[in-house]
């Protein structure tokens, strides 16, 4: 029952931390609600629609299906929440309301719940009474401490939105490593030697190793591809940032 309450936490909490961000984000950027209500709606039923094809789908492409998805969905959400930071970058600094905005949150959203959930309904329906009991437990978990970080970074103000905007670039540059560890299990890329193991200080299977695997994509022994794309992905948006404000002040 522990195992199921850690696992469909993680997976809950991977999904409701995200959310949260987001609509804090959507918030201070005056973005419509109505779009994002409509985006979780869509995101759940796709989940459902994932975990039932998923048989068919783990059996295409030779066998390596669900890999190849997984990493399609990650490597989209990294670069959907990429153009995220990038956008809200221009309207503080410009005051300029990008009309995409919106339609890239609500697709972060779409593909975020599709992915958790579809994950969520397979492991539940492949359990017993006492696993799907620590499911409903894991999930009351996640939900409320998503509802609370939501109302944590609204309370914080403008430094929540800062805040908000530092965690979606790590959550981005975490998505974005476990990708590329999808590829690797499919043998479409070669994975190579570890960098380094951190077991020893914070192991993968622990509960804070699975918590911060879910937040900000830890891996105890990444290869140095997958530190490459981390380090990138993290840099990108500091890089933007940085030219945007040189822009502004010549303006």
């Amino acid at each position: 029952m522990i195992g199921a309450v850690i696992l469909v936490l993680r997976e809950t909490l991977e999904a409701t931390f995200l959310l949260s961000i987001l609509f804090v984000m959507s918030r201070y950027l005056g973005q419509k609600n109505k779009v994002l209500t409509v985006a979780i709606i869509i995101g759940f039923m796709s989940s459902i629609l994932v975990a039932t094809a998923m048989p068919l789908i783990s059996n295409l492409f030779d066998g390596v299906g669900q890999e190849l998805l997984f990493f399609m969905v990650l490597i989209s959400l990294a670069m959907c929440i990429q153009v995220t930071i990038y956008s809200s970058f221009e309207q503080i600094l410009f005051h300029k309301v990008n009309k995409l905005l919106a339609k890239t949150i609500g697709s972060i959203i779409i593909l975020a719940i599709s992915l958790e959930g579809a994950e969520i309904f397979l492991y539940v329906k492949s359990t017993f009474y006492s696993k799907i009991m620590g499911s409903i437990i894991g999930l009351g978990i996640g939900l409320s401490l998503g509802i609370i970080s939501f109302y944590l970074f609204l309370f914080l103000g403008r430094l929540g939105r800062w805040l908000s905007l530092l965690l979606l670039t790590l959550i981005s540059a975490g998505m974005a490593s476990q990708a590329l560890s999808y590829l690797m299990q499919a043998n479409y890329l070669r994975a190579g030697y570890p960098l380094w193991n951190s077991n020893d200080l914070i192991a993968e299977t622990s509960l804070v190793g699975q918590l911060l695997y879910a937040l900000l994509g830890y891996e105890a022994s990444p290869t140095a591809q997958q530190v490459l794309v981390y380090i990138s992905f993290l840099l990108a948006p500091i890089i933007y940032h940085h030219r945007l404000k040189k822009r502004a002040r010549k303006d």
